[in-house]
């Protein structure tokens, strides 16, 4: 067995011990897909004669890992994000009983009816084409990823492929042939600029705004595309965890705005409402719930009230426009009482139940929710087997690559050098060591206009080192090893 069909198999095997969480199973299906697929796939397109216009990519989720991983063959001209237009594409099932190597597209954002205008399109331009009308007797016309959610919109986005069962996965050279086979194809459909759900306009997915959110909040097109895609799912809600200064809530903005096809409309988006829990915040607040007001004869009355969600489905049933909700300091309230009967409506969002003031009520699937929880917080530990099965998980952790693509920008400044980013490493390592990742420093603390050693000095007394106080509030000894110093030396 070669090195490509055994990682196959590996990660078929592994589909096997699927967890949304990042497990030892989970951690060895990414090395597997980034270090032993990918550039295999790499290998068999070297020698083509358009290698230079090809890419490769690999995902095996961000934040929460995928149930569908992938690793693709792509044109950027075709393709621009895995969104967005025509590709190869080697699909895992959920259920780890194939992997489908498949001519495809990018379906996250299309309805079913342009995905199957666009599969109806691309079969009839391949059929037109004279090189491309031979089929192989393995060639297959559908594909089964086991999995309701994304793994159905690639099923139906399929144009045609191979499928290789667990336990039979062909020779690398037998791969080669059929992905040759399908790249000669991918090359006979239209760039992106002629594509369409339509035939003829331009794509639902503008790589324009997957762009302009990647740029704002400095992270890859493809972890914004995984998020999202966590958010267009059969459970459109997620929780960004993470310590803090990670930049949740900044995060959640921007992809809010992305996901409503505005992301230059952040702040005061009519269709984003924001709101932060607190441990006096109650299902009145959120739901409904029984409000004094001035009675016409005078003295009070009392009227139901819409809480927040509940607003946002009323004015989503005036005008059906989508909506989402941020839920920031998720943690701080009690999030069953708060929610109440909401809870089995995130998990069932095609019924309606009776609340306790409404005949019937059901959540939209187009209202999409975004929690924010500071992993920090004591109080978040008690959250996760209540939430578990609702949300989506995507981690937020310290990221020295975002703070050097900030300070990469011309607007901001770091007299620090190098010693910036050094620095900030060397306390997280350390934060980590004592404790674990979920006590550590956000980057966002020290992304500043202008950062030098006085501007640091301040940052630290003020705020960082404060939180570390926190951290160790039953040992103080230890946040007393904690010296800016230590790690900034000309600070």
């Amino acid at each position: 067995m070669g090195v490509l069909d055994d990682g196959i198999e590996r990660v078929l095997a592994l589909q096997l011990q699927y967890a949304w969480a990042n497990t030892v199973e989970m951690q060895e299906r990414r090395t597997v897909i980034n270090e032993l697929i990918t550039p295999g796939f790499e290998r068999l397109i070297e020698d083509r004669a358009d290698r230079s216009s090809l890419k490769v990519a690999g995902s095996s989720g961000a934040g929460n890992s995928a149930k569908v991983p992938w690793v693709r063959v792509f044109n950027p001209l075709q393709s621009p994000s895995p969104t967005q237009g025509w590709y190869v594409v080697l699909l895992f099932s959920a259920d780890g009983r194939s992997a489908s190597l498949s001519l495809n597209q990018g379906v996250t954002r299309l309805s079913a009816t342009e995905i199957a205008q666009n599969v109806a399109y691309a079969e009839r331009l391949l059929a037109a084409h004279p090189a491309t009308q031979s089929e192989p007797a393995d060639a297959v016309d559908s594909i089964d990823l086991a999995d309701p959610g994304l793994g159905r919109k690639y099923e139906s986005g399929h144009i045609l492929g191979f499928v290789y069962k667990v336990g039979q996965v062909p020779s690398e050279s037998v791969i080669s042939e059929h992905l040759n086979w399908l790249l000669d194809r991918l090359s006979v459909l239209p760039l992106i600029e002629t594509q369409a759900g339509d035939l003829n306009s331009s794509p639902t997915v503008d790589d324009a705004d997957l762009d302009a959110v990647s740029r704002a909040i400095y992270w890859s097109p493809e972890e914004v595309t995984s998020i999202f895609e966590g958010l267009i799912d059969e459970s459109p809600q997620i929780i960004l965890n993470g310590p803090p200064g990670t930049g949740k809530t900044f995060v959640a903005q921007h992809l809010a705005a992305y996901l409503l096809g505005t992301p230059s409309e952040v702040a005061n988006n009519p269709y984003i409402e924001i709101v932060q829990f607190h441990p006096s915040y109650g299902y009145e607040d959120f739901v409904e719930g029984l409000r004094p007001a001035p009675a016409a004869g005078g003295g009070l009355e009392f009227k139901t009230e819409p809480g927040v969600l509940a607003r946002m489905v009323d004015d989503m049933a005036e005008d059906g426009q989508a909506r989402v909700l941020i839920i920031d300091e998720m943690n701080r309230a009690n999030v069953p009482k708060v929610f109440g009967e909401l809870m089995y409506l995130l998990e069932y969002r095609d019924q309606d139940i009776r609340l306790m003031y409404r005949e019937r009520f059901s959540l939209p699937r187009n209202l999409y929710i975004v929690g924010t929880m500071n992993t920090a917080d004591r109080s978040a530990k008690n959250l996760d087997i209540a939430l578990r099965r609702r949300f989506d998980f995507f981690e937020l952790l310290p990221r020295v690559d975002i703070l050097r693509k900030y300070y990469d920008e011309p607007n901001h400044e770091n007299e620090l050098g190098e010693e910036l980013f050094s620095g900030f490493e060397a306390l997280n390592s350390a934060l980590s060591s004592r404790l674990d990742r979920h006590y550590t420093v956000g980057h966002s603390y020290l992304m500043k206009s202008v950062i030098n050693g006085g501007e640091l000095r301040r940052i630290w007394d003020r705020q960082i080192f404060p939180l570390i106080e926190d951290y160790f509030y039953d040992r103080p000894v230890i946040s007393e090893e904690f010296s800016i110093q230590t790690f900034w030396p000309s600070a």
